[in-house]
């Protein structure tokens, strides 16, 4: 039951969306999963622009990655699941972003708002691709590109933000 969420939000306007032009469902179906597709690699070519790969090496990382094969599975009938993996790329940069601009709360509670949009299906999805923001985050420790303290403090304003959006699943006995 907690796997119905995700049709609310962003799913279920998606759909309604294209119910309401009358578009079949099987061209609403292939337009969401190209748009997915699409995401994931804006993300990533975003994110490594960010980190500062040039326009080459950023298109070939975006393509490598919207041709994953970890896609076929999920491309049919449980494409909600696609959602967190195509916010991976979003999430990295805004963590760069938020570790390092001096606007921190404005790009924490962008940040935010791309896990409530991929984090409808359920916790255990977000838990997946939560290891690539942090990485960096020690990575940018380690590499001494941003103090301990700023590391911490850009994941707990995140933390907070992303409690503060993040609904909880509740289940009937």
């Amino acid at each position: 039951p907690h796997q119905v969420i995700a049709y609310l939000w962003p799913q279920g306007p998606w759909y309604w969306f294209f119910d309401r032009i009358g578009a079949p469902d099987w061209v609403a179906h292939r337009l969401w999963i190209g748009t997915l597709l699409f995401v994931a690699a804006a993300g990533v070519y975003w994110a490594a622009r960010t980190l500062g790969l040039h326009r080459g090496g950023a298109l070939v990382a975006a393509a490598v990655y919207q041709l994953s094969p970890y896609i076929l599975p999920y491309i049919s009938r449980t494409s909600a699941m696609l959602l967190p993996w195509a916010a991976v790329g979003w999430l990295v940069g805004l963590t760069v972003r938020a570790t390092l601009s001096e606007r921190r709360w404005k790009y924490a509670a962008l940040m935010a708002l791309v896990i409530l949009t991929c984090s409808a299906v359920n916790a255990t999805a977000v838990m997946m691709i939560a290891p690539a923001p942090i990485l960096w985050l020690v990575h940018a420790c380690w590499g001494r590109t941003v103090t301990l303290r700023r590391a911490i403090g850009t994941a707990l304003r995140v933390g907070l933000l992303s409690l503060g959006v993040r609904s909880e699943e509740h289940t009937s006995e």
